[in-house]
């Protein structure tokens, strides 16, 4: 046996930060299922405004949830450095602004 190979399956897994901005339709059919894997960054709970809520909680988030009701504007990307991917719940991505 390689070394490793049976430790590797008792090794707790990092959690990771999916953020979402406004509570889709649907989040709650998929917010129990996946909660062991991802720990929700639910901004529509706070009492601070987006800006602030972003750049508090959300600097090590590295995915996205994203509602064609909500404008993803470059500002809003920029206050999420470790963002990597952005899942969008409706068709399109005109809703997203591009960053280059």
């Amino acid at each position: 046996m390689a070394h490793g190979d049976v430790h590797d399956y008792h090794r707790p897994q990092e959690v990771s930060q999916v953020l979402v901005i406004r509570q889709p339709i649907s989040f709650s059919l998929y917010q129990s299922k996946y909660a062991q894997k991802f720990q929700f960054l639910k901004a529509w709970e706070s009492p601070l405004p987006l800006n602030q809520f972003l750049t508090t909680h959300a600097r090590k988030v590295q995915i996205l949830l994203s509602c064609g009701t909500f404008p993803l504007h470059a500002y809003l990307l920029h206050l999420l450095p470790s963002q990597r991917l952005i899942v969008p719940l409706s068709a399109g991505l005109n809703h997203i602004d591009r960053l280059v």
